[in-house]
């Protein structure tokens, strides 16, 4: 059965949507119509980005990123990732600003992935893979 995990929202995301609505909302002001229609698109885009990213595990062996419909998504087959670590950065004591899944794969490539659950994810993914065993990276 395939395994669908939801993306993240995190807290860069929110301000640069807060940003994006209050430019728009400063040209709609200031009538600036053709710059505000591509804010308009630029912030529809954003939101149809942020609430329809999705990371499929199939049972076939692949692992699928989906970008939203605008976007391209990306297909990474299981047996070609090399490594999947939590990680954290900006680091200040105990808390850390961005919390993510750094994944490893190919020759030298990588990708940052947001899942709502992070280690339910990592464990999927590494059970997929047939390693089972331990994660590395900071976890806050």
């Amino acid at each position: 059965m395939d395994r669908v995990f939801h993306a993240r929202i995190a807290a860069a995301q929110y301000l640069a949507l807060l940003l994006f609505a209050f430019v728009l909302v400063y040209c709609l002001w200031v009538k600036y119509i053709g710059i505000a229609l591509l804010w308009c698109i630029l912030l529809l885009r954003f939101i149809e980005k942020v609430i329809h990213t999705t990371y499929t595990v199939t049972t076939d062996g692949r692992l699928l990123l989906d970008y939203g419909r605008f976007s391209r998504g990306r297909e990474i087959p299981l047996s070609d990732i090399t490594g999947v670590e939590r990680m954290s950065s900006m680091r200040v004591g105990r808390f850390c600003a961005v919390r993510y899944v750094l994944v490893r794969y190919g020759q030298g490539k990588t990708v940052s992935l947001l899942p709502q659950n992070e280690e339910s994810f990592v464990r999927t993914l590494e059970a997929r893979m047939g390693q089972g065993g331990g994660t590395a990276g900071g976890g806050c």
